[in-house]
C-alpha cells in the first residue's frame, strides 16, 4: 500500500484561500442583487411629496389690464403649496419644481377693481399627478394712475406738553404751498374730499418756527381715512410741506414820522406835531426785541415839500408796514399846523451852469413862475426875492434822453431863507437834437 504524498503546505494555504474568496464573492454578489431590487423596487414606489412655496405667475405684459392702463396695486407677489403624487425617482428630482408651473388668467380684466381669480397649477410631466393645492385663488387690485391737486388748509393740534407762556401770542399759521399734489389709483384718490397738513405743538413756544406737516386725509362727511383705505396713495409736491407758526408778543409804542428835505432851521427846531391815536398796541414778532424795547414806531416819512402854510392833518396807512396792530385804526394821523406862516408866489430863473446837458441841447425853460415859497412873515414877504435868492437847477441824473422835447425835474434852492421852503414839484422843458 503506497501513501499519497503530502501537497505543500503553500499550495494548502492557496487552496483555503481561493475556498474563502469564493464564499466572499458569492455573498457579495448576493447583497448587491438583494439592495438593487430593494432600490429599484423603492425609486419605482408611488409617493406624495409638498413642494412649498411655488410662485404665482400673473402674466400682466401684454394682457388685456396692461393695454387698457390698468396698473396692479398692492400684493402682486403670491405662492401656493403643491402636494403631488408619482415616483420617488421622479419627484425627488432636484429640477422637478421647475416642471410645476401656477398661473392666473387676466383676459377678464377689463376696468378698474379687485378681482378673485382662480389659480391653476399644471405639472409638465404626465406621470405625476397634483393631488392638493392650498390656496385656490388670489384677489388682485387693478387701477389705472392717476394725479389729482387738493387744496390744503392747516391744523395745530396741542399736545399734553404745549404750554404758551404769558405775553406770547401765536398767529395764524402759514401753508409752504397752498395746494399737494397726490398720485396713485383713481379708485383710492376718489375717496379723498380734502387733505390737512397737522402740526402738534409738544413744548413750550416762545417763537416762530417751521415744521413738517403731517397728511390727514378726510373722505365723505370730513371723515378721516385711514392707511388700509388709500394704501397705494403718494405725494408728489417736490418740497416738503411745512407749517409755520408765528408766535409774537404785544407791546405798545408811540407813532412817530420821519420828515425829510427840512431846511437848515427846521433841522434844529423840528416841526411840531400831534398824533393820532397817541398810542398803538403793536404785535411783533417774538424774536424782534429791539422793536420790543422801543417806545417808538415809525409809521411814515412826510417830505418838506408836502408841508402848507395851514392846518393840516396827513394820513399814513398802518398796512404799508410790516407789523401788525391789534384793536387799532388802519391809519394814523398827523397833524401840523403851519398856519401861522407865509406864502409867496415868484417867478425864478433857471440855472444850468454847472448842469451837464446832451450835446446841443436847449433849455426852453428860462424861468419858472409860481413858486411857491412858504416860512416865516419877516423872510417871505421882507424886499424882494429875486434870482440871486432862489434858482432852479435841472436835476439830470437818471435822465432817459430822447430827441425832442424832455420834461426835467428842478431843485430850487434858496440862498439865505434857511427858516422857509419851497412848496410843490416843479420842471423845465428840455429839448434834444436828433
Amino acid at each position: 500500500m503506497f501513501n499519497k504524498k503530502s501537497e505543500p503546505a503553500e499550495k494548502q494555504n492557496r487552496r483555503r484561500f481561493l475556498d474563502r474568496n469564493s464564499i466572499v464573492f458569492v455573498l457579495s454578489f448576493a447583497i448587491a442583487v438583494i439592495l438593487w431590487i430593494g432600490v429599484s423596487m423603492f425609486q419605482t414606489t408611488k409617493v406624495d411629496k409638498t413642494f412649498q412655496g411655488i410662485r404665482v405667475r400673473i402674466p400682466y405684459e401684454g394682457s388685456l389690464p396692461a393695454n387698457s392702463s390698468l396698473q396692479i396695486f398692492g400684493e402682486s407677489e403670491f405662492t401656493v403649496d403643491v402636494t403631488v403624487s408619482g415616483k420617488s425617482y421622479i419627484i425627488n428630482d432636484r429640477n422637478f419644481t421647475d416642471s410645476i408651473d401656477a398661473y392666473v388668467s387676466l383676459s377678464s380684466i377689463r376696468e378698474a377693481g379687485t378681482y378673485t381669480l382662480p389659480v391653476t397649477v399644471t405639472c409638465s410631466n404626465s406621470d405625476v399627478e397634483i393631488t392638493n393645492v392650498t390656496r385656490t385663488s388670489i384677489s388682485i387690485y387693478f387701477d389705472e394712475t392717476v394725479e389729482r391737486a387738493y387744496p390744503l388748509t392747516e391744523e395745530i393740534l396741542e399736545g399734553a406738553d404745549y404750554q404758551l407762556p404769558e405775553g406770547y401770542t401765536r398767529e395764524n399759521p402759514r401753508l409752504s404751498t397752498d395746494t399737494v399734489l397726490l398720485e396713485g389709483p383713481s379708485l383710492e384718490l376718489g375717496r379723498i374730499f380734502a387733505v390737512k397738513a397737522t402740526v402738534e405743538l409738544n413744548k413750550e413756544v416762545t417763537g416762530t418756527e417751521t415744521f413738517q406737516a403731517d397728511l390727514v386725509y378726510l373722505g365723505n362727511s370730513s371723515v378721516v381715512l385711514m392707511d388700509s383705505q388709500i394704501p397705494n396713495v403718494t405725494v408728489k409736491n417736490e418740497d416738503p410741506i411745512t407749517v409755520t407758526v408765528p408766535v409774537s408778543i404785544t407791546t405798545t409804542l408811540a407813532p412817530v414820522i420821519e420828515i425829510t428835505g427840512a431846511p437848515a432851521y427846521f433841522r434844529e427846531n423840528p416841526v411840531p406835531y400831534t398824533v393820532t391815536p397817541e398810542l398803538l398796541t403793536v404785535v411783533i414778532p417774538s424774536n424782534d426785541t429791539t422793536t420790543f424795547n422801543a417806545k417808538e414806531i415809525n409809521v411814515g416819512t412826510l417830505d418838506f415839500s408836502e408841508i402848507d402854510n395851514t392846518d393840516r392833518t396827513y394820513l399814513f396807512p398802518l398796512k404799508d408796514l410790516d407789523y401788525f396792530f391789534r384793536d387799532g385804526p388802519d391809519t394814523v394821523g398827523v397833524r401840523i399846523n403851519m398856519s401861522d406862516m407865509a406864502k409867496r408866489w415868484l417867478t425864478i430863473n433857471v440855472d444850468t451852469t454847472d448842469v451837464k446837458l446832451p450835446d446841443g441841447a436847449e433849455v426852453l425853460t428860462s424861468s419858472i413862475s409860481g413858486v411857491q415859497v412858504i416860512g416865516p412873515e419877516s423872510s417871505v414877504m421882507a424886499g424882494t426875492i429875486g434870482n440871486d435868492e432862489a434858482y432852479a437847477v435841472p436835476v439830470v441824473e437818471g435822465v432817459e434822453w430822447h430827441a425832442g422835447v424832455n420834461t426835467v425835474p428842478v431843485k430850487i434852492y434858496l440862498r439865505t431863507l434857511t427858516d422857509s421852503w419851497v412848496r410843490g414839484e416843479y420842471s423845465v422843458e428840455i429839448n434834444v437834437p436828433a
